[in-house]
């Protein structure tokens, strides 16, 4: 799921119990379904009023799965485990190929893709193929470059953002909300959490679900219950803070922390920023 401009994009499959040859007569025959061919498109309103659900293509390849992207207006597509890139510009309203070089044909996503703006670059962490060992490369689609950034470098976890040429993620019992290591100077960042008291408590969270970059050395942390006993409905936490950079230490500096309980749901998948 992304967020793009005044749209929300869905990425991914279908599910059902038969080979569907037939979209529109699937649909016509089931219309209680939720069902899309690889992609989904909602319009959002200019209000607080429902958005739009619209017609959209398909990907070239992929259908069942999707490891996206959005970067300065564009929507990366790369592939599920095999890395498979294509672009889809909303303006066309189309996809095209992006052409892999030899030495990355046949390799494996192994985490999520994911937009560094700053350097106009997105980031993947890749292995087997022709790879020695797990590497982290950058796709460049200004000049269409891939360049290897890291070599030997092992995967992390999926609760993780790039900002400014530095990749940040929390891991299970994170004392400092989050990791950083440089892409750059290629080192891990001395990390400092504050011992700042948000909103009347401490942070004791133990694994978040979701690293969201808000932008301006912003982030938030997210991260939900399983269905509350006897009640159809989940809890949500968040954690805002900001990060201040000096040299080779971040400074991590707790904002704000809000909880919410989402009536009628029982599972959450995952959550975006909406700008």
């Amino acid at each position: 799921m992304l967020s793009l401009r005044e749209s929300i994009y869905i990425f991914g499959g279908y599910s059902t119990s038969e080979d569907v040859a037939d979209i529109d007569s699937y649909v016509s025959q089931n219309p209680t379904d939720t069902f899309y061919m690889g992609s989904a498109h909602m319009r959002l309103a200019a209000s607080d009023s429902v958005g739009e659900w619209c017609k959209h293509p398909k990907p070239i390849f992929g259908h069942l799965f999707a490891n996206s992207t959005c970067l300065h207006g564009k929507i990366y597509n790369m592939g599920f485990h095999d890395l498979d890139p294509q672009l889809f510009d909303p303006t066309s309203d189309s996809w095209e190929s992006i052409t892999l070089p030899s030495e990355l044909q046949g390799c494996f996503l192994s985490m999520f893709a994911m937009p560094d703006p700053s350097h106009d670059r997105i980031i993947l962490h890749l292995e087997r193929g022709s790879l020695p060992s797990p590497s982290i490369y950058a796709y460049y689609p200004s000049s269409d470059e891939w360049k290897l950034i890291v070599f030997d470098f092992s995967d992390w976890d999926p609760v993780s953002a790039v900002a400014d040429g530095v990749i940040y993620f929390n891991y299970y019992k994170c004392h400092t909300l989050v990791a950083a290591y440089d892409l750059k100077s290629l080192k891990w960042l001395d990390v400092h959490l504050s011992d700042t008291v948000v909103d009347g408590s401490y942070i004791l969270i133990n694994r978040f679900k979701e690293l969201l970059y808000l932008g301006d050395n912003s982030f938030c942390l997210s991260v939900h219950s399983l269905q509350i006993a006897n009640s159809n409905s989940i809890r949500v936490s968040f954690v805002k803070f900001t990060i201040e950079r000096t040299d080779s230490v971040i400074n991590i500096i707790p904002q704000s922390a809000s909880h919410f309980i989402l009536p009628h749901t029982s599972y959450l998948r995952n959550m975006i920023a909406l700008s």
